[in-house]
């Protein structure tokens, strides 16, 4: 049995919580002083939709275990396809690389992206990455200076 349910939360409750005195401080970090933090919440709450639509799934124990079963297989097959040849040439290295700047990029000092640092199309050596990943967490680079 599917149920869809609709919830509708109550903005004005959730604006009188405020924020976690943790949430401003990072933000605070990354340079946003807690009063814009807190306008850029508020502006988030009123701005989203007025109910959320969840889809709660009942079952009993057999169906899930079947479930769980088919699932477990049509991942381990997944995985199988991803470690094959085709999935580990420059265009998949570049994407995972993205994928894992983009992760990265709240955690930096300074969470500000001018340009993405690599193009999914143009082939990099291994260390580009290493270099990038250091630049963004204002790591010292490795390489020798000339001077």
């Amino acid at each position: 049995m599917n149920l869809l349910v609709d919830f509708c939360p109550d903005k004005e409750r959730i604006l009188a919580q405020g924020l976690p005195e943790k949430v401003v401080r990072v933000f605070a970090a990354h340079g946003i002083s807690p009063c814009e933090t807190r306008r850029t919440f508020e502006t988030f709450v009123l701005s989203g939709e007025p109910a959320v639509r969840v889809e709660i799934i009942c079952s009993g124990a057999e169906e899930t275990l079947e479930s769980e079963i088919g699932r477990c297989m049509h991942e381990d097959r997944i995985i199988r396809q991803r470690l094959g040849r085709a999935y580990q040439g420059h265009l998949s290295q570049n994407l995972e690389f993205l994928l894992e700047y983009l992760f990265a990029l709240p955690a930096a000092p300074e969470a500000r992206l001018d340009r993405l640092p690599v193009r999914l199309w143009e082939r990099y050596l291994p260390d580009y990455f290493d270099e990038v990943k250091r630049t963004l967490f204002r790591v010292p680079s490795v390489e020798l200076d000339p001077e």
